[in-house]
């Protein structure tokens, strides 16, 4: 944690900062903990990156979206598992999806990164990736910070589990 903290201290002090949100809460009328919309963990190994654009929030940890010249994909989050909103809703699926929703809403240009330690595809055919506003905020990294996702290991720890693991140990565990 004290890792993460030292470089966002400079940046505020040296840069400013500009949030992603116009409220400090994560969703609106959430009572999910504020977080940081710059969550930006370091990410020693990258893997390849595409450009793509929001088509659709499906749930907290999957969007659809439009690969520039590559068609249109089914994208799940690397590294995080949030409640589900199908088929049976589930405590936290709603404002996790929420808040996915308001921080790449329809439209969102987003970086897609894969990661070198993971397979390109899960079960389902989604394409496996981090999912990068940007600014370089990571989707995956917001929803542990802000409380409504876990980490989850599937098939072989991924690149970013330590910072992912650092956020969700000073996440606070929002109320439905």
């Amino acid at each position: 944690m004290l890792r993460l903290l030292g470089p966002v201290l400079v940046v505020l002090l040296l840069g400013g900062c500009q949030l992603a949100f116009d409220s400090p809460s994560a969703v609106p009328g959430s009572t999910a903990p504020p977080i940081d919309a710059g969550v930006r963990p370091e990410a020693p190994q990258r893997g390849t990156t595409a450009t793509a654009t929001v088509t659709r929030v499906v749930d907290g940890d999957t969007l659809d979206v439009d690969v520039d010249g590559g068609g249109s994909e089914s994208v799940r989050l690397i590294g995080i598992d949030t409640p589900e909103v199908f088929p049976e809703e589930e405590c936290g699926g709603r404002e996790a999806t929420r808040l996915i929703g308001s921080l790449a809403p329809v439209g969102t240009v987003v970086r897609l990164v894969s990661d070198p330690s993971q397979s390109d595809r899960d079960r389902f055919d989604r394409l496996l990736r981090y999912v990068e506003l940007q600014d370089g905020t990571d989707l995956g990294a917001a929803q542990v910070a802000s409380g409504w996702a876990e980490v989850v290991v599937f098939a072989a720890p991924f690149t970013r589990l330590g910072a992912y693991d650092r956020l969700a140990a000073s996440a606070g565990t929002p109320a439905c």
